[in-house]
Parts: C-alpha cells; sequence; structure tokens
C-alpha cells in the first residue's frame, strides 16, 4: 500500500462522529452534568438575536468553561426543537481539521449533513485561533452564509480589543470571565447548603472568609466545585489538568514564543507575586529574561486573559498612563494553588490574593477603568475612574488586620478622596463591619467576602437586566 493523501470521505466521517447529538439527540454526559453558568443566559439571548451577518465569538482564557457553554448551547437548541443534524461543531484541536478554510469546512459539513443549503445552520468552530487569519475567514463566511449562524470560540483576544467600535462592527463579542464569588457560593449552596440571614453574624461572615479561601484555593477548578465532596487528591489532580491546559499547550506558538519553560516559569514569578507593584526593569532582573522578553510575555499574558496589569494612577497628564510601575493580577486566583500550594486564612500571600480575588470579580465587567495609587509607601488598591480619568471611588483591601487600616493609613485614604471630591471609601477587612466618619469623608468597612460575593451578584443581576 503507498502512502495516501488522507481522503475527503474521512474527514467527512470524523465531522459526523464528532457530531454525536445527530443521531442521540443529547450532548456529552460529562457536561450535560455540569450546572449551566449564570451568563448562559445572556449568551442564549445574542445567539438567538445574531441576523445581521455578524458572526458571534465566545472569549476567554483557556481551562474556563467554553466548550461547557458551547455544549449547553447545543443542548438548549435541540430542546428549543432546533434539528439535531442542523448543529455542526468543528474543534481546530483536532488535527485533521488543521490546515483546511472555514469555506472548505462549511462545504464538508454539507457533505456531512447531505444538504446543498446552508440555511438555518448552525456553524461551532471551538478554538478557532489555530486557524489562520480567523477574524478574516469568519468575517467572510458569515457575510456568504447570511442566514446561517457561525460562532467562534477563543483562547486569544481578538486582535482589534482595542478598537471597541471596529471590532464591534466585525463580531458580536461575548467575554466569558472566571467564575465569580456569586457563582461559587451558588454552586456550593446546591451541594451543602448555606443559612444566610441580613445581619450577617460573627459565625456566618466566618462561614464565608473560609468559603472565600476555599473559591481563592479551587474556585474555578469546575469538577471540584461540583463535588459533593472535596479532598486534596482531587483539588491536586484538576489543579495539574488545569495547568497542562493553560500553560502547556501550543498558543505560545502562535505568538512567536519557543521555549515554553521559560514562559512557564515568568508565569509562575508572576503568580505568585500577584498583586505587589513591579516595573519591565524589575521583573527583568529577577527573571533573568531581557526587558523585550518581558514585555513580550506580559502582552501574551494578558491577550490570552491570564494576567491584568492595573497601573499607578496620576494626576499630571491626564491622556498618558503612567507605565513605569504596574501591578499584575492573575485573572483566575486558583492558578496560583495549581503551581503551589492550597493557602490558608492567615498565610502572609493571602492579603494579595484576596485582592486579586476581589478583581476577578470586577472583570466581569469588560472596561479598562481601574489604577492604584502610591502615597507615603501606602497604596491604595483600587481606584475607578470616569473616560476623563476622574476618580469615582476608591476601594483599599486589607485582611491580615481585623479592623482594616492603621490611623495614619486612614488619613491618606482621606486625603485622596477630599482632594477628588470623593465623599466616601470602602475599606475591606477580615471581620469588621462599621462606617467610620473621618473630617469630610465616611469610610465604610465591610469584610472582604462578603464585599466580593455583593459585587460579583450585582454585576450578573445588572447584566440579566441589560439584556431582558
Amino acid at each position: 500500500m503507498k502512502l495516501q493523501k488522507i481522503p475527503e470521505s474521512q474527514i467527512i466521517e470524523k465531522i459526523k462522529f464528532e457530531n454525536h447529538w445527530w443521531k442521540d439527540q443529547k450532548i456529552d454526559e460529562h457536561y450535560a452534568n455540569m450546572p449551566r453558568r449564570i451568563y448562559f443566559s445572556i449568551f442564549m439571548q445574542i445567539v438567538d438575536s445574531v441576523n445581521d451577518e455578524r458572526a458571534l465569538v465566545l472569549l476567554g482564557q483557556r481551562g474556563i468553561g467554553k466548550t461547557a457553554m458551547l455544549s449547553h448551547t447545543i443542548q438548549a437548541l435541540i430542546d428549543k426543537g432546533v434539528s439535531s443534524n442542523r448543529i455542526v461543531l468543528i474543534s481546530f484541536a483536532i488535527p485533521v481539521f488543521k490546515g483546511l478554510s472555514l469555506k472548505e469546512l462549511v462545504g464538508l459539513c454539507l457533505k456531512a449533513i447531505k444538504t446543498k443549503s446552508a440555511n438555518e445552520l448552525y456553524f461551532i468552530f471551538e478554538e478557532i485561533q489555530y486557524l489562520d487569519n480567523w477574524e478574516e475567514q469568519l468575517e467572510q463566511i458569515a457575510r456568504d452564509y447570511p442566514k446561517s449562524l457561525f460562532i467562534g470560540s477563543s483562547s486569544i483576544g481578538i486582535k482589534s480589543a482595542n478598537n471597541r467600535k471596529a471590532q464591534s462592527e466585525r463580531f458580536h463579542s461575548f467575554l466569558l470571565p472566571v467564575l465569580s464569588f456569586y457563582e461559587f457560593i451558588e454552586i456550593r449552596n446546591q451541594q451543602d447548603p448555606i443559612n444566610f440571614d441580613d445581619d450577617y453574624s460573627a459565625e456566618q461572615i466566618g462561614i464565608f472568609n473560609q468559603y472565600l479561601m476555599d473559591y481563592i484555593n479551587y474556585g474555578n477548578y469546575s469538577s471540584v466545585v461540583i463535588a459533593s465532596k472535596i479532598n486534596h487528591e482531587q483539588v491536586r489532580l484538576e489543579g495539574s489538568r488545569y495547568l497542562h491546559q493553560i500553560l502547556l499547550r501550543d498558543l505560545p506558538n502562535l505568538y512567536g514564543i519557543n521555549k515554553l519553560y521559560k514562559l512557564n516559569s515568568f508565569t509562575s514569578l508572576l503568580a505568585y507575586n500577584s498583586g505587589v507593584e513591579t516595573s519591565v526593569e524589575e521583573l527583568s532582573y529577577l527573571s533573568g529574561y531581557t526587558k523585550q522578553t518581558v514585555i513580550k510575555y506580559l502582552n501574551y499574558l494578558e491577550h490570552i486573559f491570564l494576567i491584568k496589569r492595573i497601573y499607578r494612577f496620576t494626576d499630571r497628564y491626564k491622556d498618558e498612563r503612567d507605565d513605569l510601575y504596574f501591578r499584575v493580577y492573575i485573572s483566575n486566583p486558583s492558578l496560583r494553588t495549581a503551581l503551589f500550594t492550597p493557602l490558608n486564612a492567615e498565610d502572609i500571600q493571602t492579603e494579595y490574593m484576596v485582592e486579586t480575588a476581589i478583581l476577578a470579580q470586577w472583570q466581569h465587567i469588560e472596561k479598562d477603568m481601574f489604577y492604584y495609587c502610591k502615597h507615603d509607601h501606602v497604596i491604595l488598591d483600587l481606584i475607578k475612574v470616569d473616560k476623563h480619568k476622574n476618580p469615582v471611588w476608591v476601594t483599599d483591601v486589607r485582611w491580615k488586620h481585623p479592623h482594616g487600616l492603621a490611623p495614619n493609613e486612614l488619613d491618606i485614604v482621606g486625603y485622596f478622596c477630599e482632594k477628588y471630591g470623593l465623599i466616601s471609601s470602602m475599606i475591606t477587612t477580615k471581620q469588621t463591619r462599621d462606617i467610620i466618619p473621618s473630617s469630610n469623608v465616611i469610610h465604610s468597612y465591610e469584610p472582604a467576602s462578603l464585599y466580593c460575593y455583593t459585587i460579583g451578584k450585582q454585576i450578573v443581576e445588572d447584566k440579566l437586566i441589560d439584556n431582558q
């Protein structure tokens, strides 16, 4: 037998094999048993409303649940009456599909379904970032087949992400964020009911604090979160699986990064120091890599949604950031546990990870609107600004000390608020709930776990209202 080129018939058979719901009308049991994200209903509203020759792109870091979201989408479409063989999924993580254009794959899918018309078909292209010029191809295929819906998923951001107007003209984009603390509580409450009350007693705050530590340590490991019982081995295995997905796969090759061990070492350095102020020069010194390599790694890790940089606030130049110093946060708090070991409430690093968890909640709003400020060696952790870069509120994250800030630190927060016309500040603590007036500023003290929970809940509720 001579060496043969892979025949078209084999690719068609592979398409049929991967789309098993054409026969059994249901998705894999593994995904069917997973709880649907709170964001699923919002995503489905977009799926149902796309009718303007634009494709829909589901974005998010690897291991965050995009595949589960797409599987739930398939089942929801079948449940509402869409014929199962009108829904086609192609994953570019499967080697046999790599090297084929979207136009070629659509033609092969039509042959697999045994139809000549693509009208009212749903095409889902998973891991589309592996396709050359995928944005242009997806945009063109949506125009060529205006009566079909094309959904792509990518673990890398859209190139035009910084030009939101241009992006919105090309695609409907939906960013799936990490699991929020609110969602985590909702899921865990189904497995191990929590009794809530409006007073939030010291005992209940203690329970919330423990759940916050659980969220930080394994809150985005899907199989662990939904388990009725959780043990150390389960967390370790899921953490290893998560690391394999985000660090050991071949996404870096798409960015011309071929020394994976260097990237992984750099990522570990960032995860261990999540929330600590740094600079390119310092990162270059600590890692031993050139400044150009550090910048390349930072840009890559941010583009795959793995980190978030927050820059130092300055009012000297309204139109420019002070880019010399910044703080790097991992977007998924559980990454630190996967790389190292679980934290407990008394660890030195816990305060930084609590801050990382709080910022992770705010990242459910897809806008760059946060800075930090450093004054007399006191850092004000989160400063929200408006479009003119004027501060609108400030939050300082504390955890180690039960009563938050020392008097001199409180004076600095008050000074910042008065300077920019803010009448209040938020200060998180481990357990204290209080309101402390100081000069012309009111300081609200709130346990970090409750604050984290409330943010996630409010953001989700606002999004659900906006999409009604």
